[in-house]
């Protein structure tokens, strides 16, 4: 197992990562992957829970380099907001907490999504419908069974990642 936020060199196996946003800062999932001659900055977020001030400035600084910006739920108006700092893609999943949010602006958004990017495909979700505060166990299913090689979730408010090699064979 190799527990690394840079992965220098990409293999096909399923990593596991969640960053938020916390009262002790700014967590941001900085992932460069390096596949032959590719190299992509993907910029994660989640749990705002309605303060986007640290996410922005965070951005802000991100905007130039970054590929894509990512949100994993629980303020799906402060990732709004990203939006229009941008121009850069922004990819939002629902959490447990954006129900409200939807039903105000009228916006709809799964609590999930599938992104292929060509050498690297990402399984996206706030988490709570894997049950991510009990354990990994559904979402490394879940992740597996959609063949990604990065899931990516929120909900916990607590930063971890783990790699998980591809199964032999």
């Amino acid at each position: 197992y190799k527990i690394n936020s840079v992965c220098n060199h990409f293999m096909p196996a399923i990593g596991i990562c969640s960053y938020q946003i916390n009262k002790a800062g700014i967590d941001i999932l900085r992932k460069e992957v390096f596949q032959m001659s590719d190299k992509l900055k993907i910029v994660v977020f989640s749990d705002s829970h309605g303060n986007p001030e640290k996410m922005l400035k965070a951005a802000k600084i991100h905007m130039s380099t970054a590929d894509y910006f990512i949100f994993l739920g629980d303020g799906l108006g402060d990732a709004k907001r990203l939006e229009q700092f941008t121009e850069k893609p922004v990819i939002k999943v629902a959490g447990n907490c954006d129900g409200m949010y939807m039903g105000i602006s009228g916006e709809k958004h799964g609590s999930e999504c599938f992104l292929d990017l060509g050498n690297l495909s990402l399984f996206i979700c706030h988490g709570h419908t894997f049950g991510v505060k009990s354990g990994f166990g559904a979402l490394e299913a879940e992740a597996k069974r959609k063949n990604a090689d990065i899931a990516l979730f929120g909900h916990t408010h607590i930063s971890f990642e783990k790699y998980i090699p591809p199964e032999k064979g």
